[in-house]
């Protein structure tokens, strides 16, 4: 039991632990990395600004100023190795890395020897007494306990969450309509499946050409309103496309503009230009929410509602895998979410680092320091184009394993159909609709996890 909480309490602070986008940025990861420790949410951004951390880092004051305005009574402190093993509670302490550079990283506890440290440059560690001794020259810290003042991170959440639904007010009837109509694309989309199922074990077999050039017709005339539902649903979501991007923008703009001057000397502005950037990203996930999240849920509903009309033994067997499926890519989406964020982060900070070298390539050229430069650059691209690797490698993971459990999902309608064919309990049309539809019920659970 108490090995398992000892695990679970290494897993916390393994999850909570921020590491530096920048030199400077020990300090404010360290405390960011604390408030998620107890259960908070800020930025680095926002941390940044309150700490007046500037190019060369921040010092012990402003991260006690800062974790103030957070929720915590702090306190700067000198210690020893003594008082650190007997304080049970995480700390800040202030080091100095290989005798010359400092540098912050936060203390967890004490235990089996060993101090548990959360080094925004490396990750979580363990350090014995004297490894600690070694580093830890100024014995300086600062204590950090969550008061009344300490927002959780579901109240900010709900707070974002009514920024982002009074944003989309105006924009209520436009999303309403292409709501309705995903709901007729929805319906629509089953019109081949079961048309499909009528050819093969009703009208082929009766010869009649009327029926024939009936029912074509009928799926014709079905398919062709489907196409023009989701053109009209694609040019209203445009149209609220740019009312919504004019709206974010402006105040994104007017709320930059009204900032204190402190704010933008510790900003480069290529930081500033990806964050305008990002609001493309937002509309992203609003055009995704609107016009594939509701589609793919009304398919899925539609999809089983048809399994169980024409075998409710696959719908049983689709009702009881489907949840599998969906947990399979749910378990991915936090690990992609931290690799995306890294993603955008690392790509704020190369196009930032292009923006600043050519705005101040004429004192880079008269010094001569090209080569310099050169290497920053392949640095920073670099480790931009590592994270983007590491996020690909997830997203083929998670097709390796969503594409077995497909596969061994299809096989199993198919073996159970086939075998009620030989039975004579289904026609060979109900299985062509059945395995059609089947198909077509992953992608869209895929999406919706």
């Amino acid at each position: 039991m108490i090995k398992g909480s000892r695990i679970a309490h290494k897993n916390k602070i393994r999850n909570t632990i921020i590491l530096q986008q920048d030199q400077s940025d020990c300090g404010v990861a360290c405390l960011l990395s604390l408030i998620n420790y107890y259960g908070g949410e800020s930025s680095l951004e926002k941390l940044r600004e309150l700490s007046g951390t500037s190019r060369q880092g921040t010092t012990l004051l402003g991260l006690f100023q800062a974790a103030n305005q957070t929720g915590f009574t702090a306190q700067g402190n000198e210690a020893d190795i003594e008082a650190l093993i007997k304080h049970k509670e995480p700390l800040i302490l202030h080091v100095l890395m290989e005798d010359r550079l400092q540098h912050y990283v936060v203390c967890y506890g004490y235990k089996d020897g060993k101090f548990t440290i959360g080094d925004p440059a490396k990750g979580m560690t363990s350090l014995s007494k004297e490894e600690l001794e070694q580093i830890w020259k100024s014995k300086a810290c600062l204590t950090l306990t969550p008061n009344e003042n300490f927002i959780e991170a579901k109240t900010t959440k709900a707070n974002k969450k009514q920024w982002f639904i009074n944003l989309l007010k105006e924009d209520k009837r436009l999303i309403s309509f292409s709501l309705l109509l995903g709901i007729g694309i929805a319906v629509l989309g089953m019109a081949m499946a079961v048309f499909s199922q009528k050819l093969i074990d009703d009208i082929l077999p009766s010869k009649d050409v009327t029926k024939l050039i009936t029912g074509i017709a009928l799926v014709a005339f079905l398919l062709l309103v489907r196409v023009l539902f989701t053109a009209l649903r694609d040019y209203f979501l445009i149209r609220q496309t740019k009312d919504f991007n004019n709206r974010i923008i402006d105040s994104f703009y007017t709320a930059l503009l009204h900032l204190p001057k402190p704010f933008f000397d510790t900003r480069k502005i290529g930081e500033l230009v990806a964050r305008l950037n990002d609001t493309q990203r937002v509309q992203r996930v609003i055009r995704s929410v609107v016009g594939n999240v509701v589609i793919n849920a009304l398919v899925t509903i539609v999809s089983l509602g048809f399994l169980f009309y024409y075998s409710w033994q696959t719908g049983v067997i689709a009702s009881i895998s489907l949840p599998f499926y969906f947990l399979l890519i749910y378990s991915f989406n936090n690990a992609i979410i931290r690799a995306q964020k890294e993603v955008m982060q690392g790509y704020a900070y190369s196009e930032s680092n292009y923006i600043t070298s050519m705005q101040g390539i004429a004192t880079i050229k008269n010094h001569n320091r090209q080569s310099i430069f050169k290497k920053v650059n392949q640095l920073i691209y670099g480790s931009y184009q590592d994270k983007v690797f590491d996020l690909g490698k997830l997203n083929v993971r998670l097709s390796v394993f969503s594409g077995i459990f497909s596969v061994l999902f299809l096989m199993g309608i198919l073996i159970y159909t086939s075998l009620q064919v030989y039975s004579g309990s289904m026609q060979l049309g109900e299985l062509m609709a059945v395995l059609g539809i089947a198909g077509s019920l992953l992608p869209s659970v895929a999406s919706l996890a």
